[in-house]
């Protein structure tokens, strides 16, 4: 699953603990996040995935570009 929809879905999941009461809503929101929680670990273990995005080739770049 993309990273962006594990992150989005942590987002959603931990705002909505913030203000739900129902302990059982509570269960299974706290369930949901740390499901979602071991989708981005097991991503980001996965060869050749990492948080850094790739570099920029600027040798194609002309020197010049960028000023005014």
């Amino acid at each position: 699953m993309n990273s962006f929809v594990v992150r989005a879905n942590l987002e959603n999941f931990r705002r909505l603990l913030a203000t739900e009461q129902d302990e059982v809503k509570r269960a299974t929101l706290l369930k949901l996040v740390a499901e979602e929680e071991i989708k981005l670990a097991e991503q980001a273990a996965l060869p050749g995935n990492s948080n850094v995005p790739p570099r920029t080739d600027t040798s194609k770049i002309p020197a010049d570009s960028g000023r005014l």
